[in-house]
């Protein structure tokens, strides 16, 4: 009897930690997750007048533009707003007079690993070379601006870490294509 507790004890310390093992394998596939999408658009046109500006948009690690973002959009100011097919891909258009601030914001909870982080809306569309870094495409018709584009992009994925995006666009538009710089910030917590 006195020989079997050593084996019962071996088997339960092993049994213990696969248990152990198991459970913590799986519970990165229960924890729950955590998604934010802040999106803002400021728009300071130069002189009274109308003007029609496009830029970017939410978008996927494909550049595709994120589905249905125009009808949550919240707009301050005397314009439109309509997504609109350009040759650096799809982009927010915005039609009116005087000065606007476009918003957005989208948050999400999840609890399995299955969802890719590529199917993420953490990019925008219209940068010249596709995710992340680079220069954006903004164009504007009628007047010149001062533009201001922000996107931060959170991803919290429980008690074990969290990834962070930033984009910050800004500038002044002349009539035309403009290529503004991005300021692209990423952490890794």
């Amino acid at each position: 009897m006195w020989k079997s507790i050593p084996v019962v004890a071996v088997a339960l310390i092993i049994a213990f930690a696969l248990v152990l093992t198991v459970l913590y394998s799986l519970e990165t596939t229960f924890r729950e997750r955590h998604v934010s999408y802040e999106y803002a658009v400021i728009i300071e046109p130069d002189a009274s007048g109308q003007f029609t500006l496009v830029c970017s948009l939410p978008a996927n690690h494909d550049g595709m533009a994120y589905p249905n973002v125009l009808s949550s959009m919240t707009v301050d100011g005397d314009v439109t707003i309509s997504k609109v097919t350009t040759p650096y891909g799809d982009g927010l258009e915005v039609v009116g007079t005087g000065p606007a601030i476009i918003t957005w914001s989208h948050n999400f909870t999840y609890r399995t690993s299955t969802q890719n982080t590529h199917d993420h809306y953490s990019n925008l569309t219209m940068l010249d070379i596709g995710y992340v870094r680079g220069n954006a495409y903004v164009y504007i018709a009628g007047l010149g601006a001062n533009f201001s584009l922000s996107y931060y992009y959170d991803h919290v994925y429980g008690d074990v870490g969290a990834d962070f995006l930033s984009y910050e666009v800004t500038g002044d538009l002349i009539a035309g294509w403009n290529t503004l710089s991005v300021d692209y910030d990423q952490a890794v917590a």
